[in-house]
């Protein structure tokens, strides 16, 4: 087989919301894998993220779902009829490959559906464990949720319930989830003036 142009590309990577990590799992992955005619014809920035021109249309698409498994997003594969062969007479397609991160990761809470979250996974849904039940919940990615900001506070009492200070008013403060620890310090997760104990 032909060895293709450098200029040559089949299909396009638009990264959106994109971070560091994920550019350099992308660059990992193309160079580990043993194809020569597999290869990033060309990177675009664009207003909020990157464009990754390839050489392989069925690669973009491995690559899409590989993301999305492990970083967890959205991701939308779209083919798109460009010219018909000379030799052939066939339809000859590229494919976008549109994969957007969400603006939280594992190990964040959010509040979604009015319950507070823990983020364990992101795939194709959103995966983690409800801080007031202490169980298991699955969302879709395209709902709203907002993202809770954590941090670290002491603890100041702990019977008949635990309370802790609150990072932002310096008032002792009941946490809305039921649970015990010995810890003199502790992560929560700051919903106005309502705590949910993280750690």
């Amino acid at each position: 087989m032909a060895q293709k142009a450098h200029n040559y590309f089949e299909g396009i990577l638009q990264l959106r919301n994109s971070r560091d990590e994920v550019i350099e799992s992308i660059l990992t992955h193309v160079k580990n894998q043993k194809n020569k005619n597999i290869f990033i014809s060309r990177m675009k920035d664009t207003r909020n993220g990157i464009d990754f021109y390839f050489s392989d249309r069925r690669y973009i698409q491995k690559l899409g779902r590989m993301l999305q498994k492990e970083f967890g997003g959205i991701l939308k594969i779209s083919p798109q009829l460009f010219s018909k062969s000379h030799l052939t007479s066939k339809d000859l397609y590229r494919v976008n490959v549109s994969f957007r991160l969400l603006d939280v990761k594992k190990g964040e809470v959010i509040k979604i559906d009015e319950k507070v979250v823990k983020i364990t996974s992101i795939d194709k849904k959103i995966r983690g464990i409800d801080l007031l039940t202490a169980k298991k919940k699955n969302f879709d990615l395209k709902e709203r949720y907002k993202k809770l900001e954590t941090a670290e506070t002491v603890v100041v009492k702990t019977k008949p319930k635990l309370e802790v200070l609150h990072p932002e008013t310096y008032q002792s403060t009941t946490l809305e989830n039921p649970v015990v620890t010995k810890k003199e310090k502790v992560v929560v997760a700051v919903d106005g003036n309502k705590l949910w104990l993280v750690e």
